[in-house]
């Protein structure tokens, strides 16, 4: 899991990308995200407060830390965020 710097705050996310699984043939989530998201097919879904959002590939999720989801495309996701270096 890589940690990421925006301009105020520190967050996790997670990149999803189409048909990516592992041997087990299951899509490998970060724990954060395991009990609330779902591949369905190619779209992965997001249980969030506000009801299932649909994630689309090259996406990213963003967890901030009160435990807030968002989702953002990958050129405004690159724009706000830089990854940390340990």
């Amino acid at each position: 899991m890589t940690l990421y710097r925006g301009n105020l705050e520190i967050v996790e996310a997670f990149h999803y990308q189409e048909a990516y699984q592992t041997m087990d043939l299951t899509y490998p989530l970060p724990d954060w995200l395991k009990e609330r998201a779902r591949v369905n097919d190619k779209t992965l879904e997001l249980e969030t407060s506000s009801g299932t959002l649909a994630v689309k590939p090259g996406q990213w999720i963003i967890r901030d830390r009160r435990g807030n989801l968002q989702i953002l495309e990958a050129q405004e996701f690159h724009k706000i965020y830089r990854a940390l270096t340990r």
